[in-house]
């Protein structure tokens, strides 16, 4: 079967997927409490139901990033090395893209 991304409405089927961790692109500053089981249909659709109210709470503004020096107190001079490094491919990487 095929996945993609769910909205509200009808039809929609909540499942808990594996993915690589390569996938994730950021993780959020909120914190939801998972249901212990979600294995039932029923916890799985409230959890579901709970992550649209989030995206609903922050609709405008979107769902704030978590960052690892303000959010996490991380204060390391090698990360921050290696923090700036990427954005600065991230941007070339971006230039190159609209460039071409």
């Amino acid at each position: 079967p095929v996945l993609v991304p769910a909205g509200e409405g009808e039809g929609v089927k909540p499942q808990v997927v594996t993915i690589h961790i390569s996938r994730i692109e950021d993780l959020s500053k909120v914190r939801m409490r998972l249901p212990t089981d979600l294995k039932s249909a029923h916890s799985r659709e409230r959890l579901f139901k709970a992550m649209c109210e989030v995206e609903k709470r922050f609709a405008e503004s979107g769902v704030p990033i978590l960052d690892p020096e303000d959010d996490m107190g991380l204060d390391d001079k090698e990360f921050r090395k290696v923090t700036r490094k990427l954005e600065t491919l991230e941007d070339t990487i971006q230039r190159e893209e609209i460039g071409t």
